[in-house]
This record gives structure tokens, C-alpha cells and sequence, in this order.
């Protein structure tokens, strides 16, 4: 765009993270599979310097669950200059398809749990015989409208929860988020399921690992995913920050809850304490599964940990079906 003092580019700049200079190409591929939108990856094939060697081997295994790839022969790295009308046919095929189709919508009304003063939306995805599968979502996400593809060869019921500022859960005032206040939400909702097994993707995986460490009475396996909201604020405390005046709020997810989350503190012999307390309590061989891709420090001091195993999306769900 042309302002007074000149062109400039029209893009975020939050859509960069971290200069040139010390910049790694696989960061930025490692992030895909954090994203929790659906994901079109359009991949130009012909070998040039911006495309930094990528094969579509490299994008797959960093996909989200349920991502899409699409390699173009002939392409280079700008795939929508060099081949516009295929690109633009792909993507709009893409668009079409939408992720929620009207017939693939929640059959029931949530059901409606107190902890303390909110209210936490609790959905069945699913009906079915014998133990319940929970599925937690990440930072700034809803629980999803039907069951995820990733998801359906669980065998039982599908149920998915709101968390707290999320959703159709209540957005409290004034903030004060942090994950052990999520793990309450989460202990709401096995208060209701009884005995079940918790799938967590992103912020949801690292609650998944407090309420197994907490519950492993209740929590007959975890299984943690990739998502937004994985890496937490790291392993202490960052910059200080103070809000200058009340956040802007137009509903959920809460602006509270998307500042105060990514500040999270996960030291990482505290994630391996609760790694522990589930191994060790549940009467499991294997009580957590490491499913993702993406590795911060905590997840990664507790995928070394006895009790937990590193598995496919496929193999974990057959392992604690």
C-alpha cells in the first residue's frame, strides 16, 4: 500500500517470528503442525533458493491432523504468480469443502457443569458403548462439531470440553488464567464422564498431562497432540508484562485467556512430576502417548519418562481402546 512516507508491504508483522539473521527454515515448518484452522499446504516443486530443498515428505509429517498437500510440478516458491489459475482452482475447492457442513453439526445441547462460578459447556460428539473418549482442545480453540477424522477410530462415545473463557463456557472478568485452573475444568468434566481417556492437542495436551498426574484413577490413558498454545511461556518466567488498560473483549476465546497462556510457566522437572504420579498410579504400562511432532522443553523431558511412549495418532487410540 502507498502511505505518506511511502510503499509498504501488507502483511503482519506477527506473521514474522524473529529476524533474518538467525532465522532456521524448519522453525517455521515445525510450527504448521500448532495450527488449529484447517490447513491447505500448497508446495512448489521446482528447486530454487526460496524454497530452501523442501520435499513434500518434509510438510507431511508437520502437518495438523487432517491437513492437506498439494505439490505442483513446475512451480517455484511464489506457486500463486507462476501457476495463478491452478492455485486459485485448488484453493477454492478447499473453501468449498469448509470444515463444518450443516448435517455434521453437534446433535445435542452441551451439557451445562459448574466450577465455581463458571460454566463449562461440556459436548457429546459421539454416542457409543463403553469408555468415553475426552477431547481438550488448544489455546484460543472450541471443542470441535463432530468428531475429527483423526479421532474416529475410537471405538466408544466422543465428548469434548470447553475450556474455561473458551467456547460456550462462561469468559470470566478480569483474567487469571493458568493451566492448573483448566485441569480443575478438565476434573469438572471426569466428574460427569466417570473413567476416560483424554485426548489433548496444543495448550489441551500439557492439561491433559496435569489431570493424569492428578486423576489416574479417572484418566485411563493421554494422549498429547500438537496444537496452539504447546509451548506455554517455557521453562521460567520471560519480560514482565502489564496490561495499559482493560483488553478489548468481543467474546470468546477471552484476550486474557490468549496473554495470560502464552506466559505459562512449564518447568519441565514439574510436567515429569505429573508424567509420574500417572505411571505410577493409573496401574498402566503405558499411560501417556506422545503423539506430536513439536517437542518444547517440558514435553520433551516427558516423553523420556518411564510410563510414557512415543506412538502414532492410530497406535495410541488402539492402545488405550
Amino acid at each position: 500500500r502507498q502511505d505518506p512516507d511511502g510503499w509498504r508491504w501488507k502483511i503482519d508483522p506477527s506473521m514474522r517470528m524473529g529476524g533474518f539473521g538467525p532465522w532456521r527454515p524448519e522453525w517455521a515448518m515445525r510450527r504448521l503442525s500448532l495450527l488449529g484452522m484447517p490447513v491447505l499446504a500448497v508446495l512448489g516443486m521446482e528447486p530454487e533458493l526460496m524454497g530452501w530443498g523442501t520435499l513434500p515428505e518434509d510438510v507431511e509429517e508437520n502437518l495438523p491432523p487432517d491437513g492437506r498437500l498439494v505439490a505442483l510440478d513446475g512451480a517455484g516458491h511464489f506457486v500463486h504468480i507462476e501457476q495463478p489459475e491452478r492455485v486459485a482452482d485448488i484453493v477454492l475447492d478447499f473453501l468449498e469443502e469448509g470444515p463444518v457442513r450443516p448435517d455434521r453439526r453437534r446433535p445435542k445441547e452441551p451439557v451445562l457443569l459448574r466450577h465455581n462460578r463458571v460454566q463449562l459447556a461440556l459436548h457429546q460428539l459421539r454416542e457409543g458403548e463403553g469408555r468415553p473418549l475426552l477431547h481438550l482442545h488448544g489455546l484460543g480453540e472450541e471443542s470441535p462439531t463432530i468428531v475429527p477424522d483423526h479421532l474416529e477410530a475410537w471405538p466408544g462415545p466422543v465428548w469434548a470440553l470447553d475450556f474455561t473463557g473458551h467456547g460456550a463456557s462462561t469468559v470470566p472478568a478480569g483474567g487469571g488464567y493458568f493451566a492448573e485452573v483448566l485441569m480443575g475444568d478438565a476434573d469438572m468434566a471426569l466428574a460427569h464422564l466417570g473413567q476416560a481417556t483424554v485426548y489433548g492437542r496444543g495448550l489441551g495436551a500439557y492439561v491433559a498431562l496435569l489431570i493424569a498426574g492428578a486423576r489416574p484413577d479417572l484418566v485411563r490413558g493421554a494422549i498429547l497432540d500438537d496444537g496452539p498454545g504447546l509451548h506455554g511461556g517455557g521453562t521460567e518466567p520471560g519480560d514482565p508484562y502489564v496490561t495499559p488498560e482493560p483488553l478489548p473483549r468481543t467474546g470468546p476465546p477471552d484476550p486474557y485467556a490468549l496473554l495470560e497462556l502464552t506466559r505459562d510457566v512449564r518447568p519441565t522437572d514439574y510436567a515429569t512430576t505429573f508424567a509420574r504420579q500417572a505411571a505410577t498410579l493409573s496401574g498402566l504400562d503405558i499411560a501417556i502417548a506422545v503423539v506430536g511432532a513439536v517437542r518444547p522443553p517440558w514435553l520433551e523431558a516427558v516423553a523420556k519418562e518411564p510410563g510414557v511412549q512415543e506412538l502414532s495418532r492410530s497406535a495410541a487410540l488402539e492402545l488405550f481402546a
